[in-house]
């Protein structure tokens, strides 16, 4: 049943946004990993509104609604019939977004340097949400705080993401934890990494 007073508080907060840079790399991604027919399939199962999103360029620097970004996990999920085409394409997305200056940086810095900034990167690409990092050799936890809007394959995308930098980063057998997560109804997620 829907209450009219969380409906007017809906209208209230602020909508979550994603930056041009974070939905960039999704087409070039389709296209690697499904060749010719993969934006046709993708667009089978794609929402109208991302649909219409990818039928131009994104721009790096302008604020798009965060629900393409969800829709977009969604439809990769379907296109590809598991949800491990996550892991790819958070990978995929990393050095999509590197460019030779940060590459260099990956080389020089350990993977706790690396995790230990998820804050300043997560800032630059959401307009909401703060992530909250504690590192050590060979373990890493970060909690994403204030961001309540999620779907279980975004939520995966995130822990992906924050994967695929300590193994960019030289982290070798990386294993995850999410033992809280605001799609299971806790109000912060939280991803626990060990490597060696």
């Amino acid at each position: 049943m829907l209450s009219f007073a969380s409906d007017e508080n809906a209208d209230l907060q602020p909508r979550t946004l994603i930056r041009g840079t974070g939905l960039a790399p999704l087409l070039p991604f389709i296209d690697m990993a499904f060749g010719a027919k993969g934006r046709e399939t993708f667009a089978s199962s794609a929402s109208k509104e991302l649909i219409k999103a990818i039928s131009e360029p994104f721009i790096a620097a302008a604020w798009y609604p965060f629900d393409l970004a969800m829709d977009a996990a969604d439809a990769l999920v379907a296109l590809a019939g598991h949800p491990r085409i996550l892991r790819e394409q958070a990978a995929y997305s990393l050095d999509y977004a590197t460019n030779v200056v940060f590459r260099a940086i990956f080389k020089l810095g350990s993977p706790e340097f690396m995790v230990a900034r998820s804050d300043q990167v997560w800032r630059k690409y959401y307009s909401r949400g703060r992530m909250t990092c504690t590192a050590s050799k060979g373990h890493a936890t970060v909690e994403l705080h204030s961001f309540p809007s999620l779907r279980l394959n975004y939520d995966r995308t995130i822990q992906y993401g924050i994967e695929a930098v300590l193994v960019k980063a030289g982290a070798k057998n990386v294993i995850a934890k999410h033992p809280r997560c605001v799609v299971r109804g806790d109000t912060t997620c939280v991803f626990d990494f060990e490597w060696r």
